[in-house]
């Protein structure tokens, strides 16, 4: 008999217990309609997976069995052990004169038998407060046990640690003294020593000085991928002042609304960017201009006393639901704990080399710098070029040693995909994977099983506290979780997984994860309203070794549960926040940006996550009375105001945005991208190399089809999943493609038209094959390129150099 409880107004264990009763004897009115009636009434899917209208079954058996007697025989009840689950869950209740013996069934698939004795003793710690205080609201009745909460909160957030209390940049001079002539960054050909780089960052913090920086001060960073970005976020914080990160990627509306809000006295950057930044009270300092002015400074350090672990470190900009960026203040006592725990769980070598793969605007990047140098490690700058194409960061890495990788998911990704060609990497022993949900596909399976003995960290931590969490995965790689846990908390940092009471949860039930300790923000800047109501008091502190009085805890927004033996599991958000890409973004403000193009009324967004775990972010869009409006225009409007990963990678057109019977707008409804109307006519591809590119297309985007006038970015393509249409064209194709010739050419007609001249190009070597790598068909190339060519044509007789096994063969095409 299928039962519904009423829940609503949160009602007291006994108003429950009333309810219930109620609710059962009117259900016993029906109790002898056929179960298979009721299912067939109500037209419900039948999922062979699960019993229709309910999973979990209460059974009570609350009526007396007669003494069975026959002439000659002695008859009593023998429990039978269940063979087969019949629902997912079921609890029976049995009497006996001592009280009720309780019985579980489960399903072994969904169930393991510590989850249930967990759940079983959950249950008799509900079952006894209740009795003891029923006017007590149900929502509100213990789980947990005093042992099971103190293990909880006390023991899993054991992570007092002392910590000795230098900064960042004092880290880094503890390495000057020890090793001055080890190299500690390296950008092509230039190369800074760890002598050579804290003396001009001593000359630059000086030179800063002299137009206004002081303590405490906020200093501007729009710089260009290169060693000055080394020396700049050193000077800036040896003059004892804060970063403020500005991409030089972002719209220029966006870094002056950055450089308004931060009021900063000094805007640091190179010539070539002073004009996206635009006119504000700042002074620019071009370092590439006034190099030789700043290298004529003192080589003293600039603070004789040094300022404290609660001073600012920097203040990171990330998206906010308001439709404006807010910025993250972060002080030093974060990074410097953060960098020294990131010591403990290394592996690597003294003086390994990590490359420099995030950009300035991602507060990973402060954790690639210092933890390097902390660790007396060079770092590996990389343009943005090299940063976006796999297969050049492959080569990069192999090249120049480098042993260790900070990224998101989607770049391990599109470097495991790259890889697929290599034999080894016998450089690379860590990745730390952080940003994003971590998941291990075959591809990374893959890569690792080339990697004997190399880590991969999964690491977790919003802007607000960056990373707070750390999982180990080691060992064989095809045994590792697919999605794997974030691990525990690192040094003193304390997370809760609690229920909107702010009470504990027990082990895998789902919760709201919170922060708490000495990695947490100090403020947003400029915004008290919004640290009140993110940044609330912590009501587990007076327990915690380490935690002060008046202590904060941040909630998230994350949705998470613990595992057994206290690893946290995150399980997504709790709100309208996604991250793609490793990168924080509010559908909020993508929805104001949407509605503040011409003749847009109402707009959405979404993000859709395809078959490989990538997630792209879309638009849906609904026309002004009498107005046109065209998707790419839309798309151009919004890359002018908000950074790349912020813009759609589609914007679909609609009539009207689906809504819940609430008013609201339901995205859960809003269509796929197959499924919109963009306005495009399919073309079908013809000739061999247009049908393997829209085949390459579609699997990529996961789409059911591609014509060969469809742009790759229109159809939701994005910069990381160009790295795989590349990377699969190579593979699959063996012509050396380069990434910006996907931006150049974005369909299929005018790629397939361009793809012999890259393939003629890309022949020609430039330098020694790199190690490991597979030889390129030569049947291959020579079948593709001349697919693009007409027999007969003067092009057909052009020779074609190809490097096989490194040397170097020039044929004929005839």
């Amino acid at each position: 008999l299928a039962l519904r409880t009423d829940l609503s107004g949160a009602p007291s264990f006994a108003e429950l217990v009333a309810r219930t009763k109620a609710t059962t004897l009117a259900a016993y009115a029906h109790q002898d309609l056929p179960f298979e009636k009721v299912v067939e009434a109500l037209n419900l899917p039948r999922d062979l997976s699960r019993s229709p209208l309910f999973q979990a079954m209460f059974s009570l058996q609350n009526t007396d069995l007669p003494d069975f007697e026959l002439a000659g025989l002695t008859a009593g009840l023998v429990p039978l052990e269940a063979a087969i689950a019949k629902f997912d869950l079921m609890l029976v209740l049995l009497p006996t004169a001592a009280g009720y013996r309780a019985r579980w069934e489960f399903n072994t698939d969904l169930y393991d038998a510590a989850t249930i004795v967990r759940m079983a003793g959950q249950f008799e710690t509900l079952l006894a407060a209740a009795c003891a205080a029923p006017a007590t609201a149900a929502d509100r009745l213990p789980l947990l046990d005093a042992a099971a909460r103190r293990e909880i909160v006390e023991h899993w957030n054991a992570t007092a640690m002392p910590y000795r209390p230098l900064l960042a940049h004092e880290l880094f001079g503890e390495t000057v003294q020890r090793m001055p002539t080890a190299l500690a960054a390296l950008d092509g050909e230039a190369a800074l020593s760890y002598a050579e780089l804290d003396r001009r960052a001593n000359q630059f913090a000086h030179y800063l000085r002299r137009f206004g920086v002081t303590p405490h001060s906020l200093v501007g960073l729009c710089l260009q991928r290169s060693l000055d970005v080394a020396v700049a976020v050193l000077g800036v914080l040896k003059a004892g002042a804060a970063c403020v990160p500005m991409d030089p990627a972002y719209p220029a509306e966006r870094l002056r609304f950055m450089a308004r809000d931060a009021r900063a006295p000094v805007i640091v950057t190179h010539r070539a960017l002073r004009e996206r930044v635009g006119d504000c009270d700042a002074h620019f300092i071009c370092m590439d201009d006034c190099a030789e002015a700043w290298s004529e400074s003192s080589e003293a350090p600039v603070l004789a006393r040094p300022l404290g672990l609660e001073a600012l470190c920097y203040v990171i900009y990330t998206s906010g639901s308001t439709g404006q960026p807010k910025g993250v203040a972060l002080p030093h006592r974060m990074l410097s704990n953060l960098v020294q725990w990131q010591l403990t769980e290394s592996a690597l070598p003294l003086g390994a080399r990590t490359l420099q793969f995030s950009p300035l605007s991602f507060d990973v990047s402060f954790d690639e710098l210092f933890s390097t140098w902390a660790a007396g490690g060079t770092l590996v700058m990389v343009s943005e070029e090299t940063r976006r194409d796999p297969v050049q960061l492959l080569d990069l890495v192999q090249r120049e040693r480098v042993a260790r990788l900070f990224i998101p998911f989607v770049a391990l990704q599109g470097i495991a995909d790259a890889a697929a060609e290599l034999d080894a990497l016998p450089s690379l022993r860590e990745i730390v994977c952080g940003g994003e949900q971590l998941q291990i596909t075959d591809e990374v399976v893959a890569l690792y099983r080339k990697l004997p003995g190399a880590l991969l960290h999964n690491q977790y931590g919003p802007t607000e506290s960056h990373f707070v969490t750390g999982y180990r995965l080691d060992g064989e790689p095809g045994d590792w979780p697919r999605l794997p846990p974030i691990g525990k908390p690192m040094f003193n940092t304390r997370m809760y997984v609690l229920d909107r009471h702010f009470e504990p949860v027990p082990v895998g039930v789902r919760g709201d994860l919170y922060i708490a300790g000495d990695n947490l923000a100090r403020v947003y800047w400029q915004r008290a309203d919004l640290t009140a109501d993110r940044f609330v008091p912590d009501p587990f502190c007076g327990n915690q070794t380490g935690c002060a009085p008046g202590s904060r805890m941040y909630k998230t927004g994350d949705v998470a549960r613990y595992l057994p033996g206290g690893d946290i599991e995150f399980l997504g958000r709790a709100d309208h926040q996604v991250k793609i890409r490793g990168f924080r973004i509010e559908l909020a403000e993508v929805e104001q940006a949407l509605v503040t193009v011409d003749a847009v009324a109402a707009a959405s967004a979404t993000v859709r996550e395809d078959q490989r775990g990538l997630k792209k972010l879309f638009g849906y869009v609904v026309a002004k009375p009498g107005a046109a409006l065209d998707p790419r225009a839309v798309r151009e409007s919004l890359a002018q105001r908000l950074p790349d990963y912020m813009v759609p990678s589609a914007v679909v057109v609609l009539p009207t945005l689906p809504q819940t019977p609430s008013g609201k707008v339901d995205r859960k409804a809003l269509p796929l991208l197959e499924e919109a109307d963009l306005g495009i006519d399919y073309v079908a591809p013809t000739g061999a190399t247009e049908a393997a590119l829209a085949r390459i297309w579609a699997e990529v985007l996961n789409l059911a089809r591609v014509g060969i006038h469809d742009d790759f970015f229109e159809l939701g393509g994005h910069s990381l999943l160009a790295t795989q249409v590349v990377s699969r064209i190579r593979r699959e194709l063996a012509v050396e493609l380069p990434l910006r010739l996907l931006f150049e050419a974005p369909t299929i007609a005018q790629l397939a038209g361009r793809l012999g001249h890259a393939a003629a190009d890309a022949a020609i070597p430039a330098g020694p094959a790199g190690p490991g790598r597979k030889a390129a068909s030569f049947a291959q190339e020579r079948l593709c390129f001349l697919d693009q060519l007409e027999p007969g044509s003067a092009a057909y007789n052009i020779p074609i150099a190809l490097r096989l096994d490194g040397a170097l063969h020039v044929e004929a095409l005839a």
